[in-house]
């Protein structure tokens, strides 16, 4: 029942962000996601390493497949946050303290 539940609010999620998306017009969108994916790329790769420092340490089982299932998860959230237009600006304080 845990698996259905969790495929019900990805796809409420999927739903939420085309809604969002198909609401900015195909030229705003296209631009939006080449944006957005410029800036995650970046921050998932660099931090998906670090990550999986910890993980692995706590579930070896995890050391093949953990640097790419996070960096996949990272793409998630940070799209879905960016295309929503609700990421800090690089220069706020919130990004410069972890950084």
């Amino acid at each position: 029942m845990a698996s259905f539940s969790g495929a019900r609010v990805k796809m409420v999620v999927a739903v939420c962000v085309a809604v969002l998306l198909l609401s900015m017009g195909p030229a705003a969108m296209a631009d939006l996601v080449e944006d957005c994916r410029n800036k995650c790329v970046p921050g998932c790769q660099l931090t998906a390493p670090a990550a999986c420092t910890s993980i692995v340490q706590t579930a070896p089982d995890l050391k093949v497949t953990c640097e790419t299932r996070f960096r996949d998860l990272c793409m998630v959230l940070c799209m879905v946050f960016c295309t929503a237009n609700t990421l800090p600006p690089a220069s706020s304080p919130i990004c410069l303290n972890v950084i």
